[in-house]
């Protein structure tokens, strides 16, 4: 059975327009503001698709990307770390789908072996990716299988990897604790230096809106967490979920390829996830919707 008459019945939300009578057909994309640009926005009944970055912008300043008049309650982020292979094997069919994503940086093992040279971060983000941080050293930030470094270093891991980021003509603004190991006085130090923090423990869907505080938060995202063997249905159903019911799912691959068998995705089930979000899910306007006529693509 393919992947699209598992949604036959779904109704997906993904924004909520707060409009008076529709007299004729219009794609979501008119109807709720103004096109992402280069792509990021396409004009289908589904979550949309963003970079983290761009989500976190759109909810300090909603106009910025689906319009005063548009709520988004359902949305999907790619993240991926910093080995060769994801811009090897990821980035190319990310291209093919016109599908943005987050890179999480360590700074100091750029073009070291198996990791991404600096032409390649910045070929990625020329293509929409955003580029976060992940420290300078990869070293845990709190007390965990090695004693906890001391505050001048844990502000230099945070502040240095963004400065660098930065000053080699990044825009950098969230941050990926390191083996998820954080507190209080951490959290802190990465609100001073970021605009978001995702947490790399805790798994779950984000509500939209954002929690005020604690987990599901701005500064503890939540995010599903894709094992080597993780069946492709798998993320296809929490994709399924957050389309019905709203929310911000984060999907993270880590790795991809043959690098690390024990965290490395293979690319021809990323590839099935990302033609289900872009192909696959229905293709309908609002109209249709209304009418009841909306149906799953064959």
């Amino acid at each position: 059975m393919r992947a699209a008459k598992v949604v036959s019945l779904l109704v997906g939300a993904w924004v909520l327009c707060v409009l008076g009578p529709i007299s004729g057909p219009a794609s979501v994309s008119t109807l709720c503001g103004h096109a992402l640009a280069q792509g990021a926005y396409m004009a289908w009944y589904g979550p949309l698709i963003l970079t983290s970055g761009q989500l976190i912008a759109g909810i300090d300043d909603p106009r910025h990307y689906w319009g005063e008049e548009c709520q988004l309650i359902a949305a999907v982020s790619l993240h991926f770390g910093d080995y060769e292979k994801v811009f090897t094997e990821a980035f190319p069919i990310l291209q093919r789908y016109q599908t943005p994503a987050t890179v999480w940086i360590v700074t100091g093992r750029i073009g070291q072996p198996s990791y991404m040279t600096l032409e390649q971060i910045k070929e990625l983000a020329k293509n929409n990716w955003e580029i976060g941080s992940h420290t300078v050293t990869h070293r845990p930030l709190a007390a965990g299988v090695v004693p906890a470094l001391t505050p001048p270093e844990i502000r230099a891991e945070l502040e240095d990897s963004k400065a660098f980021l930065e000053r080699t003509g990044f825009s950098v603004s969230g941050f990926l604790s390191p083996f998820g190991l954080y507190n209080e006085l951490i959290l802190n130090e990465i609100q001073r230096v970021y605009r978001y923090h995702r947490s790399n423990v805790f798994p779950g869907i984000n509500p939209l809106p954002l929690a005020k505080q604690g987990l599901q938060g701005r500064w503890e995202l939540v995010y599903f967490r894709v094992q080597p063997d993780t069946p492709p249905q798998e993320v296809i159903i929490e994709i399924d979920r957050v389309n019905r019911r709203g929310g911000w799912l984060i999907i993270d691959f880590h790795d991809m390829g043959d690098h690390d068998p024990s965290v490395s995705y293979p690319p021809e089930s990323l590839e099935r996830i990302v033609r289900f979000m872009r192909a696959e899910l229905r293709l309908c306007t609002l109209e249709e919707l209304h009418r009841g006529a909306c149906q799953a693509r064959r």
